[in-house]
Order: C-alpha cells, then structure tokens, then sequence
C-alpha cells in the first residue's frame, strides 16, 4: 500500500504487487488468494472498484505467483525431477516472465482505473515507505535465506529447512506473544495441506518415470 496505494488505481495495483510477494513463498494459487485477497478485495471494492473486477484481478494475480520464483507450483518441481535440470536453474529461466507478467498486470489495471476514474486509497490510511520497512524489514530475512541458500547450490529441501529455523527465530524476536505452541502448530499444520498436492504430483511423477525406465 505505501508503494502504491496513492497512484492512479492504486488498490488493485497493491493487490497485484502484494500476490507477486506472496507467490514468491506460497506456489499455490489458492493460498495466495485466501491470504491476500482477504485485504485487497475490500480495499478495491472501497475505492469504487466492481467487485467482480476486484474479484478478477486478485485471482489473476495469484495465479501468476505460480510462477514467480523462487518457490513456484508443483510444474516447476516436475520440471526438475523430469528434466534433471536444477531447480535454481528453472526459477531463474520463470524470473522474467514472471515479472512481465505482473507488470502487464500493473499496466492493465492502471488504464482500467484512468478510463473508469477510479480514484487511489486514502492518503490517510497509507504509512509511509520508510516507516514500514524500518518497522517490518526482519520479515523478509527468511525469503533472503531461501533464495541465498538455492543460489549457493543447497538442495531446496534443506534451503527450506533451514529457512523454517530462520522463519521461526524472526517470530519469537518480532511477536513473542503469538508464538504459542498452538499457533505454531496451526502452521504446521497449513503447510502440510499446501504442500499435500505438490508432493503427490511429485510422487505420481515419479512413479511413471520409474516405469518408463524400467519397462522402456
């Protein structure tokens, strides 16, 4: 919202630059949804916007984060295992395109809000850049050991290992009283639902190269 929040189309522009966020550590368009549309739907609807075209352009945008490196969907994960391509190698190919993507988003929904005059978010209700970032800047350390981590060669098993002990060390520091055993293992629990349909792609993937290559 400080990025963009003010500009023409405002709204919606948050609602493709916060799904690009997400997609970089979900891969699954319905999480990215849930999670972000939860806040940018009402914010579009708020500023005027339809809310089917509020609708439209969060799903739009959430399903581009299934490309959006450097965690993608489950393709991108079959790709590696069919292929015997690195996976840091088809992240870094989707980079582009992935930005494209979201740009033209941007651009869309820019001209959409100039021909319906749509007017930006409440100055008001906008913090300033530096604010939230001096204030929310240790949220994104976990992301920057995840990308450091594949680039360096680590498996991406072990460089999301390791970003989970970091994910965990950056709650306790950042919000002690929310990390309860509770919440902690509601999250447990969420990541294994997420991760359920790319691990049974990957699994069934598997299966069928085995037979491949042992039957011919």
């Amino acid at each position: 919202n400080s990025l963009a929040g003010a500009s023409t189309g405002g709204p919606a522009k948050v609602a493709v630059i916060s799904s690009a966020l997400c997609g970089m550590v979900s891969g699954s368009s319905v999480g990215n949804t849930v999670t972000t549309g939860s806040v940018t739907i009402p914010l579009m609807k708020k500023t005027g916007y339809q809310g089917e075209f509020a609708g439209a352009v969060e799903a739009a945008s959430s399903t581009g984060g299934q490309i959006m490196p450097p965690v993608m969907g489950a393709v991108a994960f079959l790709m590696a295992e069919m292929t015997g391509i690195e996976y840091s190698s088809i992240a870094l190919a989707a980079l582009v395109p992935a930005l494209l993507y979201y740009a033209t988003l941007s651009i869309s929904v820019y001209f959409i809000a100039r021909r319906d005059n749509i007017a930006a978010a409440d100055p008001d209700e906008i913090q300033p850049l530096w604010q939230v970032f001096k204030t929310g800047w240790p949220y994104a350390i976990p992301l920057v050991v995840l990308v450091a981590l594949i680039v360096l060669g680590f498996s991406v098993q072990m460089s999301a290992f390791y970003s989970i002990w970091v994910t965990l060390a950056v709650g306790f520091i950042m919000n002690r009283k929310e990390m309860t055993v509770r919440n902690i293992l509601k999250a447990f629990e969420s990541t294994v639902k997420s991760i359920a349909p790319v691990a049974a792609a990957c699994i069934l993937a598997g299966i069928i190269m085995g037979s491949m290559s042992l039957t011919g």
